[in-house]
This record gives structure tokens, sequence and C-alpha cells, in this order.
């Protein structure tokens, strides 16, 4: 075959190939509530006649291509509501959308919350899932008092939460080693601002979301290196609501032990113009006070002569006075280019303060010289006390910025997207000093009354000696300066077709995705 021959029977079959494309039949439509104004995603949507059923997206669309030209029956069926059947008559690209569940009356001054509707829209989007998922959609992360994402997540069976000071922090599924949970920001993979894999989720505020899932089982269209599952944190987009949308949400709490009043406020604007461009805005800022108190003890013994338990190694009393302030800002822009292509960006700012102070006096080698038990009372006469102060100052950043869009043509879907993605953890302001005493020993008798195990108490003679300054002589002194920095760019392609076998409908999926990532510390 000469070059030529093959150019051309290159280009006629390439042809051909389009020819069909625009030659198919395509139903597309809507799947609303009775309003008309809501999508309602996870409905499912059947062509009794063939069998076919597919799923509405976030925006509550659906669509079927290479339909062959006919009458046919479409049921919707929706967790929630009635299922509703109507007849279509598809020729062309037709366009058919449906509503459900009752008219809705709108009175003055009277707001309903359905909780039960916010579980239903969850319920059916991961009944919808090729994957197992857990759904928290935005109904459910606004009537809760949580402030992080790892604090909402601590509602998803399956999953447990890694706190620190009542805060959750890491998140893991069904067990498996946090570092190897992969988290993701409208679908970018998020990376680390610490020098380890696992992404700490106690910075993003979980107001400035519309939605989380948590994919617990993997698909051939999931990175290969997420091994323990994935959790994908959405923002909002304008189309998710009809024209203009305006929230303002201000609270507060109050820290009895700290006596600090902590304020949290979040302002989101989304407005969609000419039923074609969408932008969706939101900021959000909290300031939570903090103050701890911690008794630890490193070991109990049993004791025969003593018959009782007593510590046989170090006590430590620690107090904790921090501040974490979280702002977080999200842009987003999307646009309906054609009927059949969508562009978007997705772009999310979140920075992340803790400002800590911590004094620990630490008690060592309680019992080397003896020990006496009285009831709650804990009598010792020998010990090393280390005193410690921390100042730590602890800055974090995640950005994430995606620029992508869907093309369809006939029974072909493309996904195309370019993002970069950049996490940074700034430690350098971080001072510990440490003072060791000297020995206390001789008649000088501390005495730990353990009466009340929530506020153990110091008395006895030797807690002169524990307060006496003059006893103290500085052991060591630490400076950090640590900075970490974790970027990624990605590039990804995706293809789908429907099609099918014999009179089994089929869809082939394909993609290429080509990640760029460098970590420096």
């Amino acid at each position: 075959m000469t070059k030529t021959s093959r150019k051309l029977f290159m280009l006629g079959a390439a042809t051909a190939v389009l020819a069909q494309a625009a030659g198919a039949d395509v139903l597309t439509g809507t799947v609303t509530d009775a309003t008309g104004e809501a999508g309602l995603q996870g409905a499912l949507v059947t062509i009794e006649e063939l069998g076919r059923t597919t799923s509405a997206d976030r925006f509550g669309t659906y669509r079927f291509a290479n339909i062959p030209a006919g009458d046919y029956t479409l049921s919707v069926s929706y967790v929630g509501a009635d299922t509703v059947t109507d007849s279509v008559t598809v020729s062309g690209d037709t366009d058919f959308s449906i509503r459900l569940g009752g008219d809705v009356r709108y009175l003055d001054n009277i707001l309903v919350v359905g909780s039960s509707a916010a579980q239903a829209g969850a319920i059916n989007q991961q009944r919808a899932s090729d994957a197992l998922i857990s759904v928290i959609d935005s109904d459910g992360l606004g009537n809760f008092p949580d402030t992080t994402v790892a604090d909402s997540l601590a509602r998803v069976a399956g999953l447990s939460i890694e706190n620190d000071q009542g805060e959750g922090r890491y998140v893991s599924i069904r067990g498996i080693n946090t570092d190897l949970i992969s988290a993701t920001i409208n679908g970018v993979r998020t990376p680390s601002p610490e020098d380890r894999r696992g992404v700490l989720l106690d910075g993003v505020p979980s107001d400035l979301l519309d939605g989380i899932e948590v994919q617990k089982s993997l698909t051939p269209d999931v990175d290969a290196d997420t091994i323990g599952g994935v959790i994908n944190l959405k923002t909002i987009s304008a189309f998710d609501r009809d024209g203009q949308f305006v929230r303002a949400k201000v609270e507060g709490s109050y820290n009895e032990i700290a006596e600090e009043l902590s304020p949290k406020a979040t302002l989101t604007y989304s407005n969609v113009f000419g039923d074609k461009l969408g932008i969706a805005a939101s900021v959000n800022f909290q300031s939570l006070a903090i103050e701890a108190h911690n008794n630890e003890v490193g070991e109990w013994e049993f004791d025969d002569d003593l018959g009782a338990y007593y510590p046989n190694d170090d006590y430590e009393m620690r107090w904790y006075d921090l501040t974490r302030e979280r702002l977080g800002l999200v842009f987003n822009v999307d646009y309906r280019a054609t009927e059949n292509t969508e562009l978007y960006l997705r772009t999310l700012f979140n920075q992340y303060k803790d400002d800590e102070v911590r004094n620990k006096f630490e008690f060592r080698d309680l019992a080397e010289e003896g020990v006496s038990v009285d009831g709650n009372n804990y009598n010792f006469n020998f010990a090393e006390v280390d005193a410690e102060v921390r100042q730590r100052e602890e800055e974090r950043k995640i950005q994430t910025y995606a620029l992508g869009g869907q093309t369809i043509a006939g029974a072909w879907t493309v996904d195309y997207e370019v993002s970069y993605a950049y996490a940074e953890e700034d430690d350098s302001n971080n001072h510990d000093v440490a003072f060791r005493s000297d020995d206390m020993d001789g008649d000088a008798i501390i005495v730990w009354d353990n009466s009340t195990p929530e506020k153990p108490r110091l008395t006895g003679a030797g807690v002169d000696f524990v307060y006496d300054p003059s006893t103290y002589e500085m052991d060591a002194f630490e400076q950090e300066f640590t900075v970490n920095e974790d970027t990624e760019w990605a590039y990804k392609l995706d293809l789908e077709n429907e099609s099918s076998i014999g009179s089994t409908p089929v869809t082939w999926k394909m993609g290429v995705k080509v990640r760029d990532r460098e970590k420096v510390r």
C-alpha cells in the first residue's frame, strides 16, 4: 500500500467514525426536584425496552448514546421519592427532563430543614457509584459543629480518626496506615505538607466544602499509588443551584478553661450568568482557643507488699495554651461553551496556623528509692525533675488549581485537565528549652494526691524543692528550622465510549495521566 493510499484509508476510517458518532441518536435530560431548581445527583434513569441504566451527575444531568430511534419507556428511581415512569420518543438529539417529588408550597417566615432529604441525597450517590463509597453532602457538613474535615469524617462507617487536642487530624480507612490513604480536592491529588505521605486533614475547614466522598474500594480509573482508599473533597459550583445564591454564617464557641471566645465565619456566593457562565466563591475564617491540662504516667505496677498499684516510672504534668487559625478561600468558574463542551477552573487556598506554648514538669525515676501508699496518696522521697518550656508556631498552606473540561461527541466523552498543587509546612519558629534539677533525696517527701484522678495534686515538703528555681540548671536548648514543600503538576486525558455487544450495552474507558512531583525539605 502506498503512502497516499494509507492516508486516504485513515482519512476514510476517521470520517466513518465521525459520521457514525454524528448520526447516533442521543437522549439527554435533567432530573430535578418538583421545583425544577435542584438537580438530583445519583438518580437512576432506565430505558426499560433496552435495559440500559445510567445515573445523574452532580447537576442532575443524564445521558444515553447510541440509541435506535423510536418510542421508549423511561423510569427514574430516587431514594426518598416515588419512581416516575414516562414515555419518550427518541429521534436525533432528544432532550427529556423529569421532575420528582410533590409540589412544594413556600410559606413566609417558615424554614424547614429536611434531614431525611440530605440522607437520601447521600444514599443515592452511594447507590449509583460503581465503587464502594460513603458520601457526606453539604447539608450534612453544615448541620454539625465540626471544625475540620477529619471531624466530619468521624461519622463515616469504617473510618477512624487520629486526634490532637480534641480535633481530628489523620484519617484511616478500615484501619489501614494513614500514609496509604490519598486525599484529593476536586479530584486533584493533595500533596502532603509534612515529611510523610499522609495528608493532614485538620487544616481544611469543613464549611468550605460542598461535600466529601470516601472511596473505600479501588477501580481501574483510580491512580495506581492509591492503596488504602481515596478521600475526595468537593467544593461548590455555581450550577449546583439555580441563579444567585448568598449564604453568610457566623458562630462561636466558648472555652471555659481558656476563658476565651472562638469566632468562626463563612461567606458563600454563587451566580449563573446567561445560563452559560457560573461563578462561585467562598471564604472561611476561624480562630480557635484551646487550653489543656494533662497528667501522664509512664507505667503502673502492682506491689505485693504494698497491696496496691503505684506509678513506678515517670510522671508528667503538662499545660498547653494554643490558638489555631484557619483561613480558606475557594473560587470556581464553570463555562458551558457549547451544548457539548463544558470548561471549568477550580481553585482552593488554605492556610493553617498553630501557635502553641507548652509547659511540662517531668518527675523521673520516682520509685528508685521506694514508695509508700496511703489510700489515694503516693509518697516519694526521691526524684529528678525536668522543667521544659516549648514555644512553637507552625504554619501550613495548601493550594490547588485545576483547569479542564469535558467534550461530548456522539458516543464519545472526552475529559481533559491540567492541575497544580502545592503544600508547605513552615516549622522554623520552634524553640524548646529544658532545665534539670539536682536529685531530690533525704527526708523531703512528695505526696501525690490522686483522690481526684482528673485533678491530681502535689503536696508535702518536697514540693518546695520542685518550685525552687535555684535547684535547676539548663540542660538543653533546641531551635528548629524546618520548611517542607511538596509540589505536583498533573496532566490527564480520559476517553469514554458507549457501545454495545449484541444487545448488551458496554462502556469502554481509557486514559493517560502524567504526574510530576517534587518534595523538598
